[in-house]
């Protein structure tokens, strides 16, 4: 799996997570909803219904911190593997192993790349660790997947031509919507389609 492809798991992966937990957060702070048995004496929840809330609340989190345990294995090993790169290339020259100044310049744009998959893939830590902690909320709207697919088709086209590969995308009909945080979707979209 290429670190690209990785990437862009990641980062559905881990939107899904953090919205799995913000609206469990979201759930659990909101008081408990009120049964109408009468005005003067509402009776609580029975204790099924707070068991069973309880039970989904808790195998949530336990997805949740599985998968965030996972997250922080690859997330080490997807930062290292550019770092590493660009260690290497600067050694090469440094040692003068370099047959001419093009080769040279190569191995700097090389490095250029390298460092900025690497600081992508801090952003996008930091962007995760903003959810988590509710200093992020994301921007759930009604998303017309045909504008956000030509969006996406323009962000991706130039990539796809130069790596010689055929890209084109069959547009749904106009009133296909789908509930995201767009800027979200379209970043998920563009990094497993660099991948592929």
């Amino acid at each position: 799996m290429s670190a690209t492809l990785f990437a862009g798991s990641l980062l559905v992966g881990l939107a899904a997570g953090g919205l799995a937990g913000w609206r469990l957060g979201q759930r659990q702070s909101s008081p408990p909803p009120q049964t109408a048995s009468s005005p003067e004496n509402p009776s609580p929840p029975s204790r099924e219904s707070a068991h069973q809330d309880n039970t989904l609340a808790y195998q949530r989190a336990l997805a949740l911190a599985q998968y965030q345990a996972g997250f922080l294995a690859n997330t080490s090993h997807e930062l290292r593997s550019p770092l590493n790169q660009v260690i290497s290339l600067h050694q090469l020259i440094q040692a003068d192993l370099c047959e001419s100044p093009e080769e040279e310049r190569l191995f700097l744009s090389q490095a250029q790349e390298a460092t900025n998959r690497a600081l992508q893939n801090l952003d996008l830590l930091t962007a995760i660790s903003k959810l988590e902690l509710g200093r992020t909320v994301p921007d759930l709207q009604p998303v017309q997947m045909t504008l956000l697919l030509t969006r996406f088709q323009r962000l991706i086209e130039l990539q796809a031509a130069n790596r010689n590969c055929r890209l084109k995308i069959a547009l749904p009909s106009e009133d296909l919507y789908g509930l995201s945080d767009p800027h979200w979707l379209q970043q998920a979209m563009v990094l497993l389609v660099e991948g592929a």
